[in-house]
This record gives C-alpha cells, sequence and structure tokens, in this order.
C-alpha cells in the first residue's frame, strides 16, 4: 500500500469502481507521484501473476453442494425478508398515523 492518501482513489480507479472523472485524476496523479505509481506497478504486476494461474476444474459432486448450499442460504433471507416486512410496514404506518395525529393536535 502506498504511503499517499491518494492511494484508495486510486485503487478504486484501477478496480474500476471509479467514475471517468476520477479515473482522469486517479490517472494524473499516478504519473506525478512516485510512490503511488510503485504501488501501482507492483499491484498490477501481482494481478497479472494470478490470472496466469490456470483454473483448475471442479469437481461435479462439490459444484451442486455449493451451489444447493448458496440456493438454501438464498432461501432463508427470502424467508426472513418475508416474515419482518409486513411487521416493518405496520411500524411504518403506525408512526406516521401518530405523526399526522400529533401534526393535527398542534393545528
Amino acid at each position: 500500500m502506498s504511503s499517499c492518501d491518494q492511494w484508495q482513489s486510486i485503487q478504486r480507479a484501477v478496480d474500476g469502481e471509479a467514475s471517468p472523472a476520477a479515473r482522469v485524476l486517479a490517472a494524473q496523479h499516478v504519473r506525478q507521484c512516485q510512490a503511488c505509481r510503485t504501488v501501482l506497478r507492483s499491484t498490477l504486476r501481482i494481478r497479472r501473476a494470478i490470472r496466469s494461474i490456470p483454473l483448475l476444474p471442479l469437481d461435479p459432486a462439490l459444484s451442486r453442494r455449493i451451489q444447493a448450499a448458496l440456493m438454501l442460504q438464498r432461501a432463508r433471507l427470502l424467508q426472513t425478508w418475508l416474515r419482518r416486512t409486513p411487521a416493518h410496514a405496520a411500524t411504518i404506518l403506525v408512526g406516521c398515523t401518530l405523526l399526522s395525529l400529533r401534526g393535527g393536535a398542534a393545528n
């Protein structure tokens, strides 16, 4: 990591998470800042090395188990959300009603 306080914005630009204008500013900064330029070169070199590692085939049985676990987790999250949504809606409705009654009493 760079000692420069601009490194996080540069990293967001490299990761594709920055706006076009922020990417331009990051590029300008890297041209002027030796510390960021050095860290950027190292970061890009490491990323290239990682991408060059060949992917190993995933065992089909393991893939099915992972997919089943993810689907179960998604179903549980959905069930939790569906159970809580009516309670949240009721709370908001009661709050709005109380606010409107309070506002009417003030007039």
